[in-house]
């Protein structure tokens, strides 16, 4: 056991990536202290549960990026909010957000309207314009 001051040391720094939900830099690590130290329970569940999570994440990138392209921001807001809590570094769900806060202000300017509408055929008009910012409005 030579190398177990590496795989300590590995799996140390591992354990403080897991606790800041630093995935993509604790996996290295975990694969690494898995070399010093075959068959460690902890560092094979902590591995074992970073890939889980890499799957997850990535199923779920995939159905938001969908979600995006088809303006249905209702549920990429959702979905945004799921992968910032899996990954809160994601730059890119970051990013989107404000885009999507922007699409659905707008719909739901669109149904205030609507709300207001002289008439039932003003308010179905509105509602529809709505429906162009945002797919899966709700009320619209």
């Amino acid at each position: 056991m030579a190398d177990m001051p590496n795989a300590e040391k590995l799996w140390s720094r591992a354990k403080t990536h897991l606790a800041a939900r630093e995935f993509d830099a604790a996996k290295p690590l975990l694969e690494q202290a898995l070399v010093f130290w075959p068959h460690s329970s902890e560092i094979e569940r902590a591995l074992k549960t970073v890939k889980a999570l890499e799957k997850q994440l990535h199923e779920l990138l995939q159905e938001y990026e969908q979600a995006l392209k088809t303006r249905r921001f209702y549920r990429a807001r959702q979905q945004n909010e799921e992968i910032l809590r899996l990954d809160p570094q994601n730059s890119s769900a970051r990013s989107d957000q404000a885009l999507i806060t922007k699409y659905i202000e707008s719909a739901e300017r669109w149904l205030r309207k609507a709300d207001n509408a002289a008439n039932r055929q003003e308010a179905e008009a509105f509602c529809l314009r709505a429906l162009r910012e945002v797919e899966d409005c709700p009320r619209a």
